[in-house]
């Protein structure tokens, strides 16, 4: 049985748009934590790559290589779009009040999407 809460419009987009507002913020906080980590990553690999020498060089068959390591991280993820979608739905419900899902409820209202613990790990590891 899938269960369905009649809210008021007008306060549903108001809390749609209240969360989809605290998104994009911790993600731009988080976007410039991984930029930073980003960018002392790659100044590592510049400096190491200035002090190569051909005796860095490792035989691997008929070619040689250089140990080096890639700059592996998560890229925070901007999931404004979530939010948009929904805001454009409302915008098309007729009337003051709207019929939603229990899992919209608690996508629109509390903010529990399915992406909600991957980015807030994001969130937390590069902002502290």
């Amino acid at each position: 049985m899938v269960r369905a809460t009649k809210v008021d419009k007008k306060r549903l987009v108001e809390t749609l748009t209240g969360n989809r507002s605290k998104h994009v913020e911790q993600y731009l906080e988080a976007f410039a934590g991984y930029k930073k980590e980003l960018l002392v990553k790659l100044a590592a690999l510049v400096a190491r790559a200035e002090t190569l020498e051909p005796s860095d060089i490792k035989a691997a068959g008929n070619y040689g290589y250089i140990e080096f390591h890639s700059v592996n991280l998560e890229v925070p993820q901007d999931h404004r779009l979530d939010y948009d979608r929904a805001l454009n739905r409302m915008e098309w419900e007729l009337g003051d009040e709207i019929l939603v899902s229990e899992n919209d409820f608690n996508c629109f209202v509390r903010d529990e999407w399915n992406w909600r613990d991957q980015f807030v790990g994001s969130h937390r590891r590069y902002t502290g």
